[in-house]
């Protein structure tokens, strides 16, 4: 995802909605797991890259 997307998704997630929407819908506690995704995928190259032997 380039950064343009990546700012125009967060710009849309988070500004067009009162926070405690947010945090309700981002609630891990309640089974919300979504938020998960974008961190795997985030840490997904890093990780593979560090099982591989390719960093130091």
């Amino acid at each position: 995802m380039g950064a343009p997307q990546a700012v125009r998704v967060v710009e849309f997630l988070f500004f067009k909605k009162p926070w405690n929407e947010i945090l309700v819908d981002y609630d891990i506690t309640q089974g919300c797991i979504w938020v998960l995704v974008p961190v795997v995928t985030a840490m997904a190259p890093w990780l593979m890259a560090k099982a591989r032997g390719l960093l130091g």
